[in-house]
């Protein structure tokens, strides 16, 4: 029989997986407005301005995870249960 989650640790899983969520589309956002405020709105897409693009997502991934398992580790402090 599979062992039950601590309702804790699901509440802290959830409320880290909105922080990131957030984080990467307010950051897809904000990159998009800047590479087009950059580029100009009617830009034709080359292989570097989709490299780049690509580049700014993934850290933007990596970001987002970072910020997410940090947000995920407040929740758990907050709530008293050792991480």
């Amino acid at each position: 029989m599979k062992p039950r989650r601590n309702p804790v640790d699901v509440a802290a899983s959830r409320y880290g997986l909105r922080r990131a969520i957030a984080v990467f589309i307010l950051w897809s956002i904000a990159c998009e407005l800047i590479f087009h405020r950059a580029l100009g709105w009617s830009t034709v897409a080359t292989p570097y301005n989709l490299a780049r693009a690509g580049v700014v997502l993934a850290i933007g991934c990596c970001f987002a995870m970072i910020i997410g398992r940090r947000a995920e580790a407040r929740f758990r402090r907050a709530s008293g249960v050792a991480a």
